[in-house]
């Protein structure tokens, strides 16, 4: 039997101090200025931001990365559910509908004065009007600081019926798209996609957090349904604490 001479002090030294490096390398550092450094392959880790709304810390996901500014998706549904749109024609048609308006009015007012000079201005791909009740797939970019999430940020599918609007959203795990308002109960939340063989269907999560769409009017009256915001926001605005919570406060 062959035996091989044991390691030396070096050695064991060096081993402990590669491993130590590889651990360190793999896991977010946050740096004194509260600005992340995710040193991991994939550029960033998913996590939890807690956000000041209605002076209350509201949990956000983490979702995307893009030079230095991060996407937060809040965790769950507003406690107030909403009519889509009410304009006579194209109710699907995202740009400037009721609930574009209110995530850009009263909800923007409801955020933390910090949280606001934090978030990013982008553009977002939405599917243009010219697009709705006929099949087409021509979409546009308009500036927004808060947004209603698409299918295929959410899902990652886009279909005939369902231009491409923007990129899935890489940290998003799947069992994240259930969601629930503040009694627990997983409900149904809109997303800004519309089904364009319609001239007034949208595309939404259901309660088991597969996609569906649904008309944004019927006999009983509009459809109200959750609302799920999402925005940019730049890495200087992320502070952490102890225990390694971010927030935005």
């Amino acid at each position: 039997m062959m035996h091989g001479r044991s390691p030396t002090l070096k050695q064991v030294l060096f081993l402990i101090i590669a491993i130590v490096f590889l651990g360190v390398f793999c896991v977010q550092v946050i740096s004194g200025s509260g600005s992340f450094n995710f040193m991991g392959d994939d550029g960033i880790q998913s996590g939890t931001v807690f956000v000041l709304e209605n002076d209350i810390c509201q949990p956000y996901l983490i979702v995307d990365y893009d030079s230095g500014n991060y996407c937060l998706l809040r965790k769950n549904l507003l406690e107030q559910q909403m009519v889509f749109n009410d304009s006579e024609r194209y109710t699907s048609y995202y740009a400037n509908s009721m609930i574009d308006q209110y995530l850009n009015g009263p909800f923007w007012e409801s955020l933390g004065e910090e949280v606001r000079d934090g978030i990013v201005e982008s553009q977002i791909t939405i599917v243009a009007d010219s697009s709705i009740g006929i099949c087409g797939n021509e979409t546009e970019t308009i500036l927004r600081r808060v947004f209603l999430p698409s299918r295929m940020e959410i899902t990652g599918y886009s279909t005939k019926i369902s231009p491409p609007e923007g990129r899935q959203f890489p940290y998003l795990k799947e069992e994240q798209r259930l969601t629930s308002n503040l009694d627990g109960t997983h409900c149904v939340w809109w997303l800004r996609s519309p089904n364009t063989w319609y001239d007034n269907a949208l595309f939404i999560i259901t309660q088991d957090g597969s996609t569906n769409y649904v008309s944004t009017t019927g006999i009983s009256g509009d459809t109200v349904l959750g609302i799920r915001p999402a925005f940019w926001i730049s890495s200087n605005a992320l502070t952490a604490d102890g225990d390694g919570n971010y927030y935005i406060q």
